[in-house]
């Protein structure tokens, strides 16, 4: 029994160490913060502008706003869900803003010749997910909503075209 183990002992470490496995794993998104009524809500989203300081250097702004755009995407999504369509319209302009600030750091860190491979491939499963979101909302909402507040005026709110707005500018991102 010790002769077997000593020989099938190092051929199983060998063979796992040799053997070289590349993982692939979906992106997922974060479970939804504080949303809009909570107490909790205005200071997380000061906090969430406050870590742009703390977060410095190319890369890690690249990190934060993609983990912001996550975010402000997961609030939309719930607060469609919900039917608040004024709220969640205005999480999803939150979520396209963070977006568009990570190209501008990813190529100057591309720029400075950091490695930004593995980064790009984490954007790419980001932006197929905000799509596919972005595709599931479509069709639990309706093509126009008529927001219309207690002492004012209403207001039309085009959610389709907001929500392919939203999709075109995602599609339409470059990724080195």
């Amino acid at each position: 029994m010790k002769k077997k183990i000593t020989i099938y002992l190092p051929l199983l470490c060998l063979f796992f160490l040799l053997s070289h496995t590349t993982h692939v794993y979906a992106y997922t998104l974060p479970y939804p913060s504080y949303m809009p009524g909570n107490k909790m809500y205005t200071i997380s989203r000061v906090i969430d502008s406050l870590k742009a300081y703390w977060y410095f250097g190319n890369i890690a702004k690249v990190k934060y706003y993609l983990s912001l755009s996550d975010k402000y995407l997961v609030e939309a999504k719930t607060l469609y869900e919900y039917k608040q369509y004024l709220l969640a319209t205005d999480a999803l302009d939150r979520s396209a803003t963070a977006w568009k600030n990570i190209n501008p750091y990813l190529l100057k860190a591309e720029a400075e010749g950091k490695d930004v491979s593995q980064l790009s491939q984490i954007i790419k499963g980001a932006r197929d997910e905000h799509v596919n979101i972005i595709l599931l909302i479509k069709t639990q909402v309706p093509e126009v909503f008529l927001w219309s507040p207690e002492k004012a005026e209403p207001t039309e709110l085009p959610l389709y075209q907001l929500l392919e707005t939203h999709k075109q500018m995602l599609e339409s991102y470059v990724i080195h």
